[in-house]
């Protein structure tokens, strides 16, 4: 599993197992693929709820090696006090994650998808 820190030097979001980040002395920056930040832009997708997507989703295999943060209504239920009013812009956010921490993609789902598995 990941969670999330935030760097001291730039404010940059971090993303390493928790594991891993007992390991690290410096807390790498998270990694957004070229394709991600495109459709970052366009659909008006901003860091901040790509990381309460990290902390507060539901987590869900998508296949090939990627992970899946869903922020469903009920989920970000326990983030309505650090999201306030724009909690209903970041409900139904969909992150995905590839195995190496790289956010390949961010959208809108209106639910889970079929072929997504729930966490083991």
């Amino acid at each position: 599993m990941f969670t999330t820190t935030w760097s001291e030097e730039c404010g940059d979001v971090a993303l390493v197992s928790s594991r891993e980040r007992t390991r690290r002395t410096r807390k790498p920056t998270l990694v957004i693929s070229t394709h991600a930040s495109e459709r970052l832009e366009q659909r008006s997708i901003g860091q901040l709820a790509i990381q309460i997507a990290i902390e507060f989703g539901e987590w869900f295999y998508a296949g090939k090696g990627c992970q899946v943060a869903y922020l469903s209504r009920r989920a970000l239920q326990t983030a309505r006090a650090l999201v306030g009013e724009r909690a209903v812009d970041l409900e139904n956010l969909a992150v995905v994650i590839s195995n190496d921490g790289t956010v390949l993609t961010a959208y809108h789902a209106k639910r889970p998808l079929k072929h997504w598995r729930g966490e083991r």
